[in-house]
Order: C-alpha cells, then structure tokens, then sequence
C-alpha cells in the first residue's frame, strides 16, 4: 500500500492510498472487495552475510536463495455507486468484477479498511 497526501487549493488535505493486488472475496450487497496484496518488508540497514563459498559444480544447490516476494495481506475495499470502476478507458460496472482479477485501487483510508474512489481492473482472471 502507498500513501499519498493530495492537497487541493481551497480544499482540506487528504491522505489518498493506493493499493495494487487480486481480488479474493466480492460482497456485492454489501459493496466490499477483500483484495489480497504482497506487501514488501521494509529493508532499511539490511545487511546480507558474506558470499557462500565456491564449492564447485552444483554448489550451492540451484533453487530459491531466501525469501522473495514479501507477505501477502487482505485489505477491505469498500465501494459505492460514487466509485470510478474502469478497465483501461472502458468503464465498467461492480458487476464486471470477478475473483482473481488484477486491480489498482485508489482511495482514502477508514476505520473499517480503505474506501475505494477509483478501481482499475489491470488483468482480467481467466
């Protein structure tokens, strides 16, 4: 999740954040998306050990060398009649949503999650 503070002549200061991930779980009544995002450990001071030693052919084995990809978390999304629902310059409505689509969300934070002002669709699920 990023946060931006938008500030507007005349207008009150907003935190704005925006959130990219897949989309888990919809409640179309209630107007609420559950999108899972990968949210990267801050790294500040990280310090990596020494190189591992060339041991020859195969060492060290192939294969993952540590984490990689960060944590994946679900944020609540909610959304109204209000809330820009776009695929690239097509617009489109709640309904054209589907589990496992890709989306970028804009929106401001709330007690309960983030509500939504803005959510792209960048990858439709197959």
């Amino acid at each position: 999740m990023l946060a931006l503070l938008i500030a507007h002549p005349g207008q009150e200061t907003q935190v704005q954040v925006l959130v990219f991930g897949v989309i888990k779980k919809i409640d179309a009544k209630a107007g609420v998306l559950t999108v899972t995002e990968r949210v990267f450990p801050e790294r500040r001071g990280a310090r990596r050990g020494p190189p591992a030693p060339d041991l020859g052919p195969g060492f060290p084995p192939p294969g993952p060398r540590g984490p990689r990809g960060g944590d994946q978390i679900d944020t609540r999304i909610s959304y109204s009649a209000e809330t820009l629902i776009k695929a690239s310059e097509q617009q489109l409505h709640a309904a054209d949503l589907k589990v496992g689509d890709s989306v970028r969300i804009t929106g401001t934070p709330t007690n309960k999650g983030i509500a939504a002002k803005e959510i792209e669709r960048i990858k439709a699920a197959r």
